[in-house]
């Protein structure tokens, strides 16, 4: 799915949108906000993969069951790959201005694209 980039599901995503009626709606950039990416996926598996098994292997031998070795030593540890993950999904959702384009209309979008389409030069040609 890496090698899969996502300018290449954004016909099928807006053929899904228009069919639902969420076009010229925020609910297209909302949803496409919250979906996952494979990036993450990736990265939260690395970061997993690094925790030591021995770690594991303890909590087991102490009498741990797979949940509370889940929500008392893998989530607490795992808080800095949340906030990278984060972090890096708003600066990319909030820095897109292709997907806002294509899915709002000129009435209901974003700063960055009402800025670049109201902008005209002297000939009156939007840039």
């Amino acid at each position: 799915m890496m090698m899969v980039p996502r300018m290449v599901t954004v016909i099928p995503t807006f053929i899904l949108f228009a069919r639902l009626g969420l076009t010229n709606t925020y609910w297209p950039w909302i949803l496409w906000g919250i979906a996952g990416s494979s990036f993450h996926i990736f990265l939260f598996r690395q970061f997993f993969a690094a925790i030591p098994k021995d770690l594991e292997d303890a909590a087991e031998v102490d009498g741990a069951s797979r949940f509370r070795i889940f929500w008392q030593i893998f989530l607490p540890l795992s808080g800095p790959v949340f906030a990278t993950s984060a972090i890096f999904h708003f600066q990319w959702v909030w820095g897109d201005w292709f997907t806002p384009k294509i899915f709002l209309s000129q009435n209901n979008t974003t700063l960055g694209v009402f800025l670049s389409s109201a902008y005209k030069d002297p000939q009156g040609y939007a840039l």
